[in-house]
């Protein structure tokens, strides 16, 4: 057993009529830690419905080993506004969505019905700050776009100690007391809109007094 976690990460293209030309799994290694593994996984596509909601519409199950893996069963299929890597969560890697999909979470991860996709989600956001791929603030707008729909009481606490974490440490520091006077006004807001004595009111406060 040698240390390091993959990352997994679609790259497709599409025609213009918006079918997928090519589609393939990039897989990826810490650099202190270059050990490539095998990985049974699902690959979930994703959409809105007539009702607002995103719901999966179709998935895919494949093993991928190495840098590269194929996959010629999506080549045809039309492209949907999310495609989720690691679908169900089947194995131990992190992932990374491709721009698209990316774009498409930051504007719906809150209409999410299936809260593994949106804890997926979540994941992938918080470890592309961790890894110096996104910056603190873009996490912050992310995170304060879709925390108020976030129904997990898990996730959400999770993400309330994310948000602590990037405002407090992560943003650069001529920008972080106005980004933690941003977080607390949020807060107080979202639990001013919680159910009354709530659970999820209880977080949204503790995490408002921790920042106010």
């Amino acid at each position: 057993v040698r240390a390091g976690t993959n990352t997994l990460k679609c790259e497709l293209t599409t025609a213009p009529d918006g079918t997928i030309e090519s589609f393939a799994v990039v897989q990826t290694a810490p650099e202190g830690y270059p050990e490539l593994r095998p990985h049974r996984i699902s690959i979930g596509f994703y959409d809105l419905n007539d009702e607002g909601q995103v719901v999966r519409t179709s998935q895919v199950s494949l093993d991928i080993n190495g840098e590269r893996t194929e996959v010629p069963a999506l080549v045809g299929v039309h492209r949907p506004g999310l495609i989720l890597p690691n679908d169900d969560d089947l194995s131990f890697a992190k992932i990374r969505l491709d721009m698209k999909s990316a774009n498409f979470a930051t504007q719906h991860l809150g209409q999410m019905v299936d809260p593994v996709a949106r804890g997926l989600l979540w994941a992938s956001a918080w470890d592309s700050v961790s890894d110096g791929e996104w910056a603190a603030q873009q996490y912050i707008d992310f995170a304060l776009r879709n925390l108020a729909n976030e129904t997990n009481s898990t996730t959400t606490q999770e993400v309330l100690n994310d948000l602590s974490v990037a405002a407090h440490l992560y943003v650069d520091p001529s920008l972080r007391a106005t980004s933690i006077e941003r977080l607390a006004a949020a807060e107080w807001e979202m639990a001013q809109n919680a159910p009354a004595g709530s659970d999820r009111q209880l977080q949204f406060v503790r995490a408002f007094a921790s920042n106010a």
